[in-house]
């Protein structure tokens, strides 16, 4: 009898743990200038610092009301255990910007990308990915499908750019 109990327990245990959803998408690979939340090679005490700023940001909403937005996201991301996890953006379709928030094995696919590179060579990169929506405006891939370097014009924060040469 106890060990029915058990297997009972057991299966109910598991069937209630369900995979997050993924959704498989496409998009070009899109680099950033400036990221307010990309804490990606902090040093273990600069991270204990930026959990420390946020705690305390969070404990005294009121004198942190400009910035209480940003400090609610980032302990978001520390939650998902993703504060300090690499990320790209991502531009999905028009006016379609996502940042994705990468395992370190799928960062070593495109880590060695960069803008000036592909656009002097009139490249940009397309990323193929399963993204898992962890919360709001919070998504992740664990691993990358396929990435391919095309003809056309890389982005910086989700636009073309020029340079002008002299």
């Amino acid at each position: 009898m106890r060990q029915i109990l058990i297997l009972i327990c057991t299966t109910l245990l598991f069937s209630c743990t369900t995979k997050q959803p993924t959704r498989q998408s496409t998009g070009e690979l899109t680099f950033t200038s400036v990221s307010l939340t990309n804490f990606y090679g902090a040093t273990e005490a600069q991270h204990q610092g930026i959990i420390n700023e946020i705690n305390t940001a969070l404990a005294n909403p009121g004198k942190h009301k400009n910035n209480l937005e940003l400090y609610q996201f980032l302990e978001k991301l520390e939650k998902h255990k993703l504060l300090t996890a690499p990320q790209i953006l991502l531009y999905l379709e028009k006016d379609s910007l996502i940042t994705v928030h990468l395992s370190e094995e799928a960062y070593e696919k495109i880590i060695n990308f960069k803008y000036i590179d592909l656009y002097k060579e009139q490249k940009k990169v397309i990323v193929q990915l399963d993204i898992i929506q962890k919360d709001t405006r919070i998504f992740y891939a664990e691993k990358i499908s396929s990435v391919t370097k095309v003809d056309g014009t890389s982005r910086i924060n989700g636009r073309t750019m020029e340079f002008i040469e002299n």
